[in-house]
């Protein structure tokens, strides 16, 4: 999509005029190709903090779904039972159900299952559905 703002914005230049609106129109789409540029190293580089993200371990889960949204821990512990659904992970614990939903392939849909599987089952905790 930035290339696409920046080829337009590049068009305009070249098309030569020199009108008010076509130099706003030069500055909005100058703005949208650095504007998605810059959201899509946030969003998609693994090495962002904002990035979502799923880090699983032996004592907790660590879930980022959002953007801004901050990181929610679950303790291992405190889950009683998890529940697949498409793109969606409810965990139950006994006071609320979390309900988790992403955004990604279904490949990496799959593999953020196995990961939680896999040490849930460890910790004999009923896994429903997948």
């Amino acid at each position: 999509m930035s290339i696409l703002f920046f080829a337009q914005s590049a068009l305009t230049l070249i098309r030569g005029t020199e009108g008010l609106i076509d130099n706003v129109y030069l500055g909005i789409t100058l703005i949208g190709g650095f504007y998605s540029i810059v959201v899509v190293v946030m969003v998609f580089s693994k090495s962002s903090r904002f990035a979502p993200k799923l880090k699983v371990d032996d004592a907790c889960i660590e879930l980022k779904t959002k953007l801004f949204k901050k990181s929610k821990k679950l303790n291992w512990l405190d889950i009683q039972a998890i529940d697949f659904k498409s793109f969606r992970i409810d965990i139950k614990t006994a006071n609320t159900v979390e309900i988790f939903s992403y955004d990604c392939s279904s490949d990496v849909s799959v593999e953020i299952k196995d990961a939680i599987r896999t040490v849930a089952e460890m910790k004999n905790i009923e896994v429903i559905g997948g």
